[in-house]
């Protein structure tokens, strides 16, 4: 997963947990934001640490 990608489930997330206000039935849209957004941090966390050491290989 890139970078890109990982800002984008951050994004997304922010969305669902912080802007809107719909109501579905059975889902919580609030725990899901915060989910995605959990997710979208692990992996940015996890695509620096491959940066950092792929920069120190060179």
């Amino acid at each position: 997963m890139t970078t890109g990608f990982s800002i984008f489930l951050l994004a997304a997330g922010a969305i669902l947990r912080f802007a809107l206000s719909y109501r579905v039935n059975g889902v919580d849209l609030h725990a899901l934001g915060s989910i995605i957004m959990a997710t979208g941090a692990a992996t940015l966390f996890v695509c620096f640490i491959r940066d950092l050491r792929t920069a120190r290989r060179r």
